[in-house]
C-alpha cells in the first residue's frame, strides 16, 4: 500500500525547513533500505518554521538523511524510499525536513527533489499552505504505482501459469 497523497502533504508541511542544497557529497549506508547522509551547503530557504536553533541561513553547511533502497530491496511501492543510484552525480537537492536531536536533517516522506540547478521557485508540489491538486501529483510517485501493477500482474500470470502445470501433471 503507497502512501496517500494526503499523508504525504501533511508530513511535508509539518516540517520545520523548505530548502535547497547544493550537494556537496553522498554517504550511502551500509545495508539497505537506510538513511544516505548528504552533506551541502544551503542555497534556497522557500521556509523556515523552525526558529531559534532550527533556523538556517543561505551557505550554512547542513547534513541531510534521505531514505534510500538498492533493486532487491522489500519496501512498499509509493512509500519514503528513494533509488540510491538516483542520488550518483546528483548536484542539488530540494527537501521539506526538520532537524533532529543529532543535528541532522530529516527529509518527510517523499519529500524531495532532486535538481540539477538550485531554481528561485519551489519545485515540489506539496511546498505551499494548502492540500495539492490532483494535477501536480509527482510523476516519480506514478512511476513507481505502474511498477508495481506490473509487478503484480507479472506475478498472477506466472502463479496462473504455475497451477496449470501442475494440474497438468496431476490429472491425466
Amino acid at each position: 500500500m503507497a502512501i496517500s497523497r494526503a499523508v504525504v502533504g501533511e508530513a511535508a508541511l509539518a516540517t520545520e525547513l523548505h530548502l535547497q542544497i547544493a550537494v556537496a557529497s553522498v554517504r550511502l549506508p551500509e545495508q539497505s533500505p537506510g538513511d544516505a547522509l548528504i552533506v551541502g551547503r544551503v542555497v534556497r530557504v522557500f521556509r523556515d518554521q523552525g526558529g531559534g536553533a532550527v533556523a538556517v541561513a543561505i551557505d550554512d553547511v547542513v547534513e541531510m538523511a534521505i531514505g534510500v533502497c538498492g533493486d532487491g530491496d522489500d519496501v512498499l511501492p509509493g512509500s519514503r524510499w528513494l533509488k540510491a543510484e538516483l542520488l550518483d552525480g546528483v548536484c542539488v537537492i530540494e527537501a521539506c525536513a526538520s532537524r533532529g536531536n543529532d543535528g541532522v536533517l530529516y527529509v518527510a516522506d517523499d519529500q524531495q527533489a532532486l535538481l540539477d540547478e538550485a531554481t528561485d521557485r519551489p519545485a515540489l508540489a506539496f511546498a505551499a499552505s494548502s492540500p495539492p491538486a490532483s494535477s501536480s501529483w509527482s510523476t516519480s510517485f506514478q512511476k513507481r504505482d505502474l511498477v508495481f501493477v506490473i509487478s503484480m500482474a507479472a506475478f498472477a500470470v506466472v502463479g496462473v501459469f504455475c497451477v496449470a502445470a501442475a494440474f497438468s501433471i496431476l490429472l491425466p
